[in-house]
């Protein structure tokens, strides 16, 4: 999901950073400044100091994972959108090809709460 997303920023011309392990997707997107590490125990390499209008976590499998990345974020970071993998796939649905047509440069809706699935509530 985190590439549709860098695809979309990018197409309605905003700057992004990634913050991944590089073990996929290196090739992707070779102008965009990176930042390589793991969120569970790497989030000390984010750079010293910068600052971003905007965070979208689309990778987040454990919820105090999730909160220490939101915690580490807080003062650097404008807005954190959390977005669950779980509430954007309809697995009903045909599986999405590179031909889709990327969605419009429109805000987006604001989740209240996560899925009982990721609490595990």
């Amino acid at each position: 999901m985190g590439r549709h997303v860098v695809e979309t920023l990018l197409v309605c011309g905003h700057e992004v950073t990634l913050f991944h392990r590089g073990k996929r997707g290196r090739e992707l997107f070779p102008d965009v400044e990176r930042v390589l590490g793991d969120r569970a125990t790497d989030l000390d390499r984010l750079p010293a100091g910068v600052t971003w209008d905007a965070v979208v976590d689309t990778s987040a499998y454990i919820p105090a994972v999730a909160a220490a990345s939101a915690a580490a974020l807080r003062e650097r970071a404008g807005r954190y959108v959390f977005i669950s993998s779980i509430s954007v796939y309809d697995v009903s649905r045909a599986r999405s090809t590179s031909r889709a047509r990327l969605p419009s440069c429109r805000p987006m809706h604001r989740a209240t709460s996560w899925s009982p699935r990721r609490t595990g509530r």
